[in-house]
């Protein structure tokens, strides 16, 4: 089931047993207002019965009083506790009987006619909820209480008839005598007693129904309260079993998800998330890995362009390192065009192979080739030894300077320390081989102009008298030895021997003072005494 499927089905069921738990939260208070009116109607109607018997004790009671005494206030209040009954005054908020006792001591003033007349008790008891049944033996026991106080009334009318005062007729025995007999007789006993037996009945009917009723309210109300209770627990439940699941789904599952994210934030390309489930995380779980799988696949292309690029760029700068100067290559990838320097001091150097023309006759081209390649290969091995730079190769002629582009303040030393090894390379060429090739080396010094030419192929070249003189200076050298002019025999006098040829024809300048240069000068290192 997908996330959203699952949430909605949740939902509904949460919000139906909402409903559920709110309907019965409101049955339960409608049931427990039924149940307090149960009780209040049970206790009304008890009050209507204590009433009607407080009532009837009253009236007995002034009655007799009245007839003891003959003071006016009981027959007085006897009336009062009949308008009381019908309905002329309002009830006191306490029993009858205690009121009258309040009353009597004074503490209570004595009822006043008033417009605010209370409800008759039989209208009360009429509005108080009673069964038919119930209120015909209130209404029973009321009637045979007015007839009770009909006989009651008639006492006291006989104990005054024919006085003057309630006082004199009281002092009269035989009233007396005659009034007390009817008020305390057999027949007036027996009439009080079935005054009792309706409201007995009343009271035990009345608490027989309403027992009943509060008892099926209690049940009904239990019932209600057990439902609530089993509807909150399967809502509560319900949420938890949401709850475990979108956490084992979003916060578990989804936790995966995050940490292979982290993983491949960090650099971990192959991390997957690997989720086997069909809802929204797992399909968001295996996009991410098609996106992982596609981005590793792209990284690793990349890396590997990157890397045949790299060599690309470092064979491509080998080439162009190869051809040119590495200090002028950085210039012209910096950006510079038109890259021209003048260096006042250099030494520059040709080499050409001798009878290199006749022995290009007599062998393969091929040969021919491997042969320059074996030669100028070791010459451009030693290159960085003696930190000169090569500037070009014309046919057999192999063409080198010092002191350009990185200006040296040994320039010609290093040339002519080069001169010499390459002697020795040609020699030792020749035993490796069996060959017998020699070669010509002119060595000149003084400034040039370098730069360079061309655009579309670059060349690095070098211009100035310094380069004429040291090519006639090659020229005109003999096989296997090292050609150079006064001004190189200058510079190198105190770390080289040079012996001299005399006079040679160069063009250009005549007849020049010329030197061999034979070898480098060993230190002196003296023996130790023994």
């Amino acid at each position: 089931m997908t996330i959203r499927a699952l949430f909605f089905s949740m939902l509904v069921s949460s919000a139906l047993l909402s409903a559920v738990v709110a309907s019965l939260a409101l049955m339960l208070k409608f049931q427990m207002e039924a149940v307090e009116d149960a009780g209040a109607r049970r206790l009304q109607g008890q009050a209507l019965a204590t009433e009607l018997i407080d009532s009837s004790e009253g009236l007995t009671a002034f009655a007799r009083n009245f007839a003891a005494t003959g003071d006016e206030r009981y027959r007085r209040f006897y009336n009062q506790t009949l308008d009381m009954r019908n309905g002329l005054y309002a009830p006191p908020n306490e029993s009858l009987s205690v009121y009258w006792q309040l009353v009597l001591a004074g503490q209570r003033p004595e009822l006043t006619v008033t417009n605010n007349r209370g409800q008759s008790l039989e209208k009360r008891m009429i509005a108080s909820g009673v069964t038919l049944e119930e209120f015909a033996l209130l209404k029973d026991g009321q009637g045979r209480s007015d007839t009770l106080a009909k006989l009651e009334e008639t006492a006291m009318n006989n104990l005054i008839r024919g006085s003057r005062s309630s006082a004199a007729a009281v002092a009269s025995p035989a009233g007396r005598t005659a009034t007390t007999a009817v008020l305390y007789s057999p027949e007036y006993y027996e009439a009080k007693a079935s005054i009792m037996k309706p409201l007995a009945l009343f009271t035990q009917s009345l608490n027989v129904r309403l027992s009943g009723e509060l008892d099926t309210a209690h049940d009904r109300a239990a019932n209600l309260a057990a439902w609530l209770i089993l509807t909150s627990v399967s809502l509560f439940a319900l949420m938890g079993v949401l709850a475990v699941e979108m956490r084992r789904r979003l916060a578990m599952r989804g936790g995966n998800l995050l940490r292979a994210v982290e993983r491949i934030s960090a650099g971990e390309l192959g991390a997957r998330a690997k989720d086997a489930g069909s809802d929204e995380v797992a399909i968001l779980a295996n996009a991410f890995d098609e996106m992982a799988e596609r981005l590793e696949q792209s990284l690793n292309q990349a890396l590997q362009q990157a890397h045949e690029l790299n060599e690309q760029r470092a064979h491509s700068e080998k080439l162009l390192h190869n051809i040119l100067p590495v200090l002028i290559a950085d210039r012209l990838k910096g950006g510079e065009t038109n890259i021209a320097d003048t260096f006042p001091e250099v030494t520059v150097l040709f080499a050409d192979i001798v009878g290199f023309t006749k022995l290009s006759a007599s062998i393969s081209p091929q040969k021919l080739v491997d042969i320059l390649n074996s030669i100028f290969g070791r010459f451009d091995d030693m290159l960085s030894e003696f930190s000169i730079e090569k500037i070009k190769t014309i046919g057999d002629s192999y063409m080198v300077v010092g002191g350009v582009p990185e200006r040296s303040p040994i320039h010609c030393q290093q040339v002519a320390r080069f001169a010499l090894a390459a002697m020795k390379t040609v020699d030792q060429y020749n035993r490796d081989t069996g060959q017998n090739l020699q070669m010509r080396i002119g060595i000149h010094t003084g400034t040039v102009v370098a730069g360079i030419v061309g655009t579309r192929k670059y060349s690095y070249d070098l211009w100035g008298d310094v380069v004429n003189i040291a090519s006639r200076l090659e020229s005109t050298s003999l096989p296997g030895r090292i050609h150079v002019a006064n001004a190189v025999r200058t510079r190198l006098l105190d770390d080289f021997e040079l012996e001299e040829r005399g006079q040679v024809e160069i063009r250009g300048l005549g007849s020049v003072q010329t030197f061999f240069l034979t070898q480098e000068k060993v230190e002196f290192v003296p023996r130790q005494h023994l």
